[in-house]
């Protein structure tokens, strides 16, 4: 009997290093995919934990904490108890201006003193969409400046993935629906995907 038979030949043995190499390669994929989907479910839970504060707030007080100045004027609010503007609304850890949505100190302290009224501010995941964005954060217009004014809020986030069920995914140009410019200036390039929620009501003010 050949002393060698019962040897491993170096084909076999490339051969199991092949298949363990594949099954690497799915299983880190696998793990990849689900990771990703277990951020953006993180993602949009928190987006409609403020959209339930934000309704929360305004069955007291009429109106939301944070609101347009008038018709020609949207508010873009960061939406999180975040001490950095850069590091809430755009590119993780950037300070780049035309990268991130620098809410006033003023404005944004405001808004969370209101939220604070009803004794609840969300905390954010903080996770960045593919190492870049971070949100979530709300696009608020009105239609008029003369009673009633209807209010349209959207609550964007970023995902890695599609849209969930119920967001309507808005484009940098072309495409439609389109981001508001203050938005898409903070997603071009990245490889997110920008998704919101819309909500709207109908005010007169006092």
């Amino acid at each position: 009997m050949n002393k060698f038979s019962k040897a491993f030949t170096l084909v076999e043995v490339l051969a199991v290093v092949v298949i363990l190499v594949i099954i690497a390669t799915i299983v880190t994929t696998v793990w990849i995919h689900v990771d990703s989907a277990s951020r953006d479910q993180a993602r949009e839970a928190e987006t409609d934990l403020w959209i339930n504060t934000f309704e929360t707030y305004r069955s007291n007080f009429a109106i939301w904490p944070a609101m347009p100045v008038n018709s020609a004027t949207p508010t873009t609010m960061c939406l999180g108890n975040f001490s950095s503007y850069s590091n809430k609304c755009g590119q993780y850890g950037s300070s780049t201006a035309t990268r991130y949505i620098n809410a006033s100190g003023s404005a944004y302290n405001n808004m969370l003193s209101a939220v604070d009224r009803i004794g609840f501010v969300p905390v954010n995941t903080t996770e960045p969409t593919n190492n870049s964005l971070v949100g979530p954060l709300l696009y608020v217009t009105q239609n008029s400046n003369s009673a009633p004014i209807t209010v349209t809020g959207r609550f964007f986030h970023f995902f890695n993935r599609e849209c969930p069920d119920g967001w309507t995914e808005y484009f940098t140009s072309p495409g439609s629906p389109a981001l508001p410019s203050s938005i898409s200036q903070i997603l071009t390039g990245t490889g997110a995907h920008a998704c919101a929620k819309t909500e709207q009501f109908t005010y007169s003010p006092t």
